[in-house]
């Protein structure tokens, strides 16, 4: 089941109230369609599951979260690709394997979860002529989650701000983990090299 429509006759803040209410879960597109955009049209993209928040990306490609993890250099490339390979089975986000291993703590992944959202936010609030399509029937993307997550309806309150402010990542929001990342991390004295070996020499 999908819903479409224009940003001209639903804002923002009525479409997240929709989804938060009804405890939706799916992709929520958004699609600039501002006359810059004629020639190539840009896209946005939100993931929700039963009405909160849990992951946001401007492609479809499974790689903005760990561009983002790998641009703030808290893990390379190359070891979060081996951890994929080796040792990720699906059904969890990459957060909670980053956080089982080692390799990011609960904090690191609270704020990767505020920069995903608001750099998609940030250009969202100066959207002025877009188009949406809210579909359910999608998987949610387990490489762009972190595991926290958030009410949508939450985001709400940042919308009537002016399209210059800046978000702060220090801003109260209700922001909770998924029951699976609260499980027991390993021993502190494990350190990357036997991350490596158990997960297949990586």
């Amino acid at each position: 089941m999908s819903i479409t429509g224009c940003l001209s006759d639903f804002s923002l803040v009525e479409i997240f109230k929709f989804i938060e209410q009804g405890r939706k879960t799916g992709r929520l597109m958004i699609c600039d369609l501002s006359p810059a955009r004629e020639c190539e049209q840009k896209c946005y993209y939100i993931w929700v599951q039963q009405g909160r928040i849990v992951a946001a990306a401007n492609q479809l490609d499974n790689q903005g979260l760990i561009s983002l993890i790998t641009q703030l250099e808290w893990v390379s490339d190359r070891l979060i690709n081996k951890l994929l390979q080796w040792c990720c089975p699906q059904g969890k986000p990459l957060g909670f394997w980053l956080k089982k291993y080692g390799l990011i703590q609960n904090e690191q992944l609270q704020q990767l979860f505020l920069i995903q959202i608001f750099q998609q936010l940030a250009i969202l609030l100066k959207l002025r002529d877009g188009q949406f399509e809210f579909n359910q029937n999608v998987l949610l993307p387990e490489r762009e989650m972190t595991g926290v997550s958030l009410p949508i309806g939450n985001l709400n309150g940042k919308f009537h701000r002016k399209s210059g402010s800046q978000f702060h990542q220090q801003e109260q929001l209700d922001y909770i983990f998924d029951t699976s990342l609260v499980e027991q991390p390993l021993s502190q004295s494990r350190g990357r090299d036997e991350l490596v070996c158990s997960c297949g020499n990586i």
